[in-house]
């Protein structure tokens, strides 16, 4: 058998006794399993594999030549009958080339060897082992079939030069995919199985473990992928085992670069020097890119976080006001992207927005790099700032179209340095340059000025280009503002404006040598003096009228006269410079041309830094007045009233009306004034609620077409905070809703205060439901009763009373002669009468109706009529056996009869009606009808027939006994009235 791979031909002597020999010839090809990948083998960093691998194959072949006199000598020294091995012919491995490949070999002078020289390799280093080996092994013993076991296990062993997969740089938290092929470039099937134990908690990680039975020249594809996220920065390398079943042991070193990208900055802290508002410092830095790919890179101002701090509601409500304000610090550019090895100049601007310290990290994130750079930036912001005593301006009041009110407030500069200031509201210098500065103008002048220059011009001009010269020392420069648009003064005192127009005026008091002049130039001296010899100017601005609608009484000269303007001398410029530690003084003046409460903010800015500051100034336009509280002027008052209600004496706020309620009326307007009628009458307070005298007329609207209001007095005059007592009455002459307007018109205000009056006019007139009572006819002795209702309808009580009951019998009475009937009510009056005597009666009742108070005495009369007829009944029966009311049957025998006859006489005119009937007297006598025949039962007499018989037979059916028992009772009834029932039967 072969001991080395690769084509083999032996031949071997097989002798048979005294035969001559014959030659057996062996041949071909030797082959052990093996693998290929596409990948390169990393030569140089290996010493033991750094030698030509051309060598490797001159000397396998010279191992060859040695092994084949060895085996000559061998074959000559064997005895007949044995095989005799020829020298091993080796040849040159066939170069096998896989069917794919996506790695391009790198050159031979790369320490890499390519992959169409790896398999020769292989072969040749497993020759090179097995000659190796061979010579140290003694020669086969001619009864030796196989190899020697230890040659096999010795080439299984053979160490093999490491392919390489690297990844190269990945950055932190990207994935990097490479695809690995295994072919089999041996002849015959190969199994290989892949550690990836070695592979934890490196990153790689592989979609194979092992393969079985991979066919000749055929390729198995799987992924390698390499993780960087939970990779520290640095370099990966892990030996990757692949075992080949009965063959070589192949590694893959496996490599990879976590980087991240990383910048730098020439310095990391800026301290900027203190500055004033409105003025700006420029330091410049630079930025380098270290590594060797472009960076894209931004940045921005760190947020702070404050969460875990405990600050108190006023603590926090600052510091988060601090938080939110613009960052003060700008850099430009603040993005890109600068390429490997390459620099870019930054300039960093400190603008203050107000005196304090300020101190701001900004953070410069990398694209794809989880390190940031932090620039620390401080600096000191100085602010000019004046104060204004006071800070608010309260007027007071003032009586409309007076001379006005002045006040003063004085400005303050606490700095070391001089600042001026203007007025927003009345600087034409402000004005003219808000004009210039107009955003539409600029805007016009920027776009006839070309096409712009290109960036790297740009850059180059801005020093920000990498080829630009070093960087420039910093710079301070005065910050001026885009101007931004502005009302102006007329626009600016129309909106500030509240209620009726108020004309305020601004006067500037011009200092003395200590002090600074008006025209804004410092003098020199302390500015402490308030010297008044020179004379004050005094400008103002009329507004344009706005205010509450006036009342429709007022009269059309009022309105002319409050319109007239007011001239007054105009500064020639707002503008002031307050010296350092200085002051200057400003007058403001108040007058309204009309009443209410005046609020105006008037606002200054200072130069250069545009702080501005707020002035409120308020005041009250008067005309003398009264008190329109309806709860101060009425005694009584309530908030709504509801519908239908009646109410007395009370103003209502919903209806805005003082209510006298429903009154009498019926009499003159002079005979009210004779009459002390205190529901007609109140008395309301006039109260001057003004800080002044006033003078009072009073009237009615409608004093000359209606007379249904008076008052008193007619005039007054009040002291501030004086009240006085107006008496009202009302006297309808009419019934009906009745009101006027009281018109308290005050000396010197055109707004006369009106308080609206009604009240109910109501007649006496009560309803009766009938005047006619008749008792018709009534049976003597018996008695009876009618009923009428009396019905008041209006919003006053009623007093009434029936008269004439005296002249009636003593047998009429009722249920009330008198009473007082309440308003929207009825009445029910009960007339009583008992038949005494027969015969017609026919009276009247009187029913008299006036006022509960009996002011205008009796109203109203009604008579009611009163009619009855009494009628007796008498009916007479005469008994055959006596006067004692019974009937005597005596005793007869059961089933015999006995007859006995009534006699029935009428007295009276009217008709009668009778009935008999039979009832028992116990349960022993409910049938007896069967006993007694009653014939006829029942009938009429009257005055033409005034007699009439009724027989009563006795036919007893069994043993009865009766004795002095009422058996047999008569109904008598008149006009439809029963008026007797009785026994008359007893047996």
């Amino acid at each position: 058998m072969p001991g080395l791979p690769g084509a083999f031909s032996r031949t071997y002597q097989l002798k048979v006794g005294d035969l001559d020999p014959e030659n057996i010839c062996l041949k071909g090809e030797a082959s052990f399993p093996m693998i290929c990948m596409n990948l390169p083998w990393n030569i140089k960093e290996n010493e033991k594999d750094e030698k030509p691998l051309t060598q490797l194959v001159k000397l396998a072949q010279e191992h060859s030549q040695r092994k084949k006199s060895v085996d000559r000598k061998k074959t000559q020294s064997l005895k007949t009958g044995t095989l005799k091995s020829q020298t091993q012919k080796t040849r040159t491995a066939k170069s096998l080339s896989p069917k794919t490949g996506n790695l391009n070999p790198d050159v031979l002078d790369s320490g890499i060897a390519p992959n169409t020289q790896q398999i020769n390799t292989v072969k040749t280093l497993i020759e090179k082992a097995a000659l190796e080996m061979q010579e140290k092994l003694t020669p086969h013993s001619p009864e030796s079939k196989f190899p020697d076991k230890e040659l096999c296990q010795s080439l299984v062993k053979v160490e093999l030069p490491e392919y390489v997969l690297d990844m190269g740089t990945v950055r932190k938290g990207f994935t990097e995919r490479s695809t690995l092929e295994i072919t089999n470039p041996g002849q015959i099937p190969v199994s290989f199985q892949i550690d990836v134990s070695v592979l934890q908690d490196t990153g790689f990680s592989v979609e194979l473990d092992q393969v079985q039975g991979l066919p000749h020249s055929h390729t198995r594809t799987f992924d390698v992928r390499f993780e960087s996220i939970r990779q520290p920065r640095g370099d990966v390398d892990v030996l990757l085992p692949i075992e080949v079943k009965k063959g070589p042991t192949y590694n893959i070193r496996l490599r990879a670069a976590v980087s991240e990208l990383s910048l730098e900055l020439s310095k990391n802290t800026l301290h900027f020097s203190a500055l004033l508002v409105g003025q700006c410092q420029v330091e410049t830095i630079q930025l380098y890119n270290w590594f060797r790919v472009p960076c894209r890179w931004s940045i921005k101002p760190v947020q702070k976080n404050n969460q875990h701090m405990y600050m108190t509601p006023a603590v926090h409500q600052k510091q988060q006001a601090l938080e939110d304000e613009p960052c003060p610090f700008e850099v430009k550019p603040s993005k890109g992207t600068l390429g490997a090895g390459r620099w870019q100049k930054l300039q960093i601007t400190f603008t203050p927005k107000e005196e304090r310290s300020y101190k701001n990290e900004l953070e410069l994130n990398i694209n794809g790099s989880s390190n940031c750079l932090k620039l620390q930036l401080s600096g000191q912001g100085l602010e000019p700032r004046l104060e204004f005593s006071p800070p608010a301006l309260k007027m007071g009041w003032m009586l409309v179209d007076s001379t006005g009110v002045e006040a003063t407030v004085v400005v303050k500069n606490p700095c070391n340095f001089p600042i001026e200031f203007y007025s927003l509201d009345f600087d034409e210098q402000h004005l003219e340059k808000k004009k210039v500065t107009d955003p539409k103008t600029l805007t016009g002048e920027i776009l006839r000025d070309g096409k712009l220059p290109a960036e790297d011009q740009m850059l180059e001009h801005l020093g920000l280009h990498p080829d630009s010269p070093p960087l420039s020392p910093a710079a301070v420069l005065s910050s001026v503002e885009y101007p931004e648009k502005r009302l102006g003064s007329a626009e600016r005192v129309q909106d500030n404006l509240l209620g009726a127009p108020v004309v305020p005026a601004l006067k500037a008091k011009a200092p003395d040598a200590k002090g600074s002049s008006a025209k804004g130039q410092p003098k020199t001296g302390k500015a402490t003096s308030r010297d008044r010899s020179v004379k004050e100017k005094q400008i103002s601005t009329r507004r344009t009228e706005s205010s509450r609608a006036s009342s429709a009484t007022r009269s059309k000269s009022t309105l002319e006269r409050a319109s007239t303007p007011t001239v007054f001398l105009r500064l020639k410029q707002y503008r002031w410079i307050v010296p350092a530690q200085g002051e200057v003084e400003l007058k403001v003046n108040f007058f309204a041309k009309k009443p209410g409460r005046f609020e105006q903010t008037l606002s200054f800015e200072l130069v250069p830094s545009k702080r501005q500051y707020k002035l409120p100034c308020s005041g009250t336009g008067l005309y003398p007045s009264i008190s329109q509280n309806p709860r101060v002027v009425f005694p009584q008052w309530r908030a709504t009233m509801k519908e239908g209600e009646v109410i007395f004496k009370e103003y209502v706020e919903s209806t805005k009306q003082f209510h006298f309620g429903p009154l009498l009326c019926g009499r003159s307007r002079e005979w009210y004034k004779t009459q002390n009628c205190p529901g007609n009458s109140e008395n309301i307070t006039i109260f001057n609620n003004s800080p002044t005298d006033v003078k009072v007329r009073f009237s009615f609207e409608n004093a000359g077409e209606a007379d249904t209001f008076l008052l008193n007095p007619p005039r007054m005059t009040l002291k501030p905070k004086e009240k006085k007592e107006l008496t009202i009455w009302a006297y309808p002459t009419s019934p009906g809703f009745l009101e006027d307007k009281l018109v308290c018109s005050i000396e010197k205000n055109p707004n006369p205060v009106v308080f609206s009056l009604c009240c109910y006019g109501v007649g006496m007139k009560m309803e009766v439901s009938t005047r006619e009572l008749s008792f018709d006819k009534l049976l003597l002795h018996r008695t009876d009763c009618r009923t009428f209702v009396l019905k008041n309808n209006s919003m006053l009580p009623m007093a009434w009373q029936l008269r004439g009951l005296d002249d009636l019998v003593e047998n009429f009475f009722l249920s009330q002669n008198n009473g007082i009937l309440d308003p929207r009510s009825e009445f029910e009056v009960t007339l009583h009468f008992k038949a005494e005597q027969i015969g017609s009666i026919e009276k009247t009742l009187r029913l008299e109706v006036s006022d509960a108070e009996n002011i205008l005495g009796v109203v109203q009369t009604e008579n009611i009529k009163i009619s009855a007829e009494v009628y007796d009944v008498s009916l007479g029966i005469d008994m055959p056996e006596g006067a004692d009311g019974s009937l005597e049957f005596g005793t007869i025998n059961v089933l015999d009869k006995v007859k006995k006859v009534l006699s029935l006489k009428i007295k009276g005119i009217y008709r009668i009606e009778y009935r008999f009937t039979l009832k028992g007297a116990g349960p022993r006598m409910q049938d007896l009808a069967s006993y007694f025949t009653v014939t006829p039962q029942s009938g009429m007499v009257n005055a033409s027939h005034p007699d009439a018989s009724v027989e009563i037979i006795f036919h007893p059916t069994s043993e009865i006994l009766l004795k002095n028992i009422p058996i047999l009772y008569c109904q008598v009834s008149c006009l439809g009235q029963a008026v007797l029932s009785h026994g008359v039967l007893g047996a």
